[in-house]
């Protein structure tokens, strides 16, 4: 069973109705001139020289890669993207942001998380406490959010359904969230390397399994593509035991299984590890938080304004020999020249660069052309000028 389908209600053709005039007033959703993201640094602090190397880098990509999947220019990114929980929903009582948020959205201020999204308990679809599908639970408290997102300089994102576009003349943040129900980071890798602009991969890890936190990275870096992270307040699966509450039965709903999983796991250990939305696991992961921002750090150098992406790359100048069967490379090439080799097989590879390189994330390391990459392993090296 879908997880629209986790709650069914009766309020949806009165919730309709109000679509338009809820959808015509400001929406928190989008983010006016005020909230705007600041210019990027190619249009604004970039030097001569910077430029200069930009476009050497460029052009060394265009006369050294003769075949790829997919070039891109990359403008209006925001990869660093998070889905916040709010709180539970159905509640005995609304959420309300307080200090806690406040703290929390520092930390991931400082994690570099650009756009956060609201999942469904952003709003009051069930009509507990007057409202409906397309109002706030809490109007004084989400507003209160938005605005403590604004500040740190962040975009907010409210979980909407259905693929039409917002009735709204200010600048819409949309990307495609792919994922729900994946149980294979190959299969989705596959299914999803080529599709422009941009991809946010959520693996499903409420049904997915990894062999570690660093394979949802091994799949979508290469791809121009970076995951979501779930975090704000623990997801603690009680919406699917509120009294008064009709829920599919178990035997017949996996999310009614799976908040209920999560409920059991939060009273038994309220001090974690904790679930962080309905994609999470149980018990929740200590290493998937840590782990994106490691790789959020080395991820972003890589997709600045104004660059250059060949993805997959196929027959080209850039290696001294063509790379091993399972082994991926792309490119991305501003002011610094970037190569994401990435081994997919179950056996180690080596791979030989033309041009020295280091490790993107141990730049004063000495400069080598011959790469080893373990089986399932991610490398992003920068080339050596």
């Amino acid at each position: 069973m879908h997880r629209r389908d986790f709650l069914k209600t009766a309020a949806q053709v009165s919730a309709a109705r109000a679509a338009c005039s809820a959808l015509a007033g400001p929406a928190p959703a989008a983010t006016s001139d005020a909230h705007a993201r600041p210019a990027s640094p190619i249009l604004t602090s970039y030097t001569a020289g910077d430029h200069r190397r930009r476009l050497e880098n460029i052009g060394l990509c265009e006369r050294s890669i003769r075949t790829c999947m997919r070039t891109h220019l990359i403008a209006s990114y925001l990869p660093a993207q998070c889905c916040y929980n709010l709180g539970e929903y159905p509640c005995r009582k609304p959420w309300d942001p307080d200090q806690w948020d406040e703290q929390e959205l520092d930390r991931l201020r400082e994690h570099g998380i650009q756009l956060i999204q609201v999942h469904e308990e952003w709003n009051d679809s069930q009509r507990l406490f007057g409202g409906h599908k397309l109002a706030p639970l809490n109007p004084a408290g989400f507003r209160r959010f938005v605005e403590m997102v604004h500040r740190r300089g962040g975009i907010v994102k409210v979980h909407r359904g259905g693929a039409t576009r917002p009735q709204t003349d200010l600048k819409v943040y949309d990307y495609l969230w792919v994922g729900e129900g994946g149980r294979s980071g190959d299969r989705l890798r596959e299914a999803v390397k080529d599709h422009p602009p941009y991809v946010v991969p959520c693996l499903d890890m409420s049904r997915a399994t990894v062999e570690n936190e660093e394979e949802l990275y091994l799949h979508s870096i290469p791809y121009l593509q970076f995951p979501l992270l779930l975090a704000g307040r623990p997801f603690t699966g009680e919406r699917a035991a509120v009294p008064g509450i009709k829920y599919p039965p178990e035997e017949q709903c996996f999310w009614t299984r799976h908040c209920r999983a999560i409920w059991k796991h939060y009273q038994a250990n309220p001090d974690g590890p904790h679930s962080y939305g309905w994609w999470d696991s149980v018990p929740g992961r200590p290493a998937a938080r840590p782990t994106h921002a490691r790789w959020l750090k080395r991820y972003l150098p890589l997709v600045e304004e104004g660059t250059w992406a060949w993805l997959e790359v196929g027959e080209s100048d850039l290696f001294t020999a063509s790379l091993p069967q399972e082994v991926v490379a792309s490119a991305y090439a501003n002011r610094e020249l970037y190569l994401v080799l990435a081994n997919y097989g179950r056996s180690p590879a080596e791979v030989g660069t033309s041009d020295a390189c280091v490790p993107a994330d141990s730049p004063s390391a000495s400069p080598t052309k011959l790469w080893s990459l373990p089986a399932r392993s991610l490398r992003i090296l920068r080339r050596s000028t």
